[in-house]
């Protein structure tokens, strides 16, 4: 095992595609090991990397918020309010925009 101070840009890449493509990890996994390599040269070793900057971050995935439209909002009222004591004081009316 070598010491970090002593590897390169082809072993810190090699180690970060080992991560994303064997072990799968998520995007911000990913994300975290690059910052903590990073954090590592710059903060504990006071070196710098110019070339660790330039090392690629996998995309984060785009998320769609779920929205519930009135009727799924007016059944879900209306069920909660059945459910006794913590459904009571529910409201079972619609919003009005």
């Amino acid at each position: 095992m070598r010491h970090p101070r002593d590897m390169g840009t082809a072993e810190v890449e090699a180690f970060l595609n080992m991560l994303a493509n064997e072990r799968q990890i998520s995007p911000s996994i990913h994300n975290q090991a690059l910052s903590a390599l990073l954090f590592l040269h710059r903060e504990v070793m006071a070196v710098d990397l110019p070339w660790l900057n330039g090392l690629n971050r996998p995309a984060q995935k785009r998320r769609i918020p779920s929205v519930l439209t009135r009727e799924e909002v007016d059944v879900a009222a209306v069920a909660g309010a059945g459910a006794g004591a913590q459904g009571e004081g529910a409201s079972t009316t619609a919003f009005e925009p």
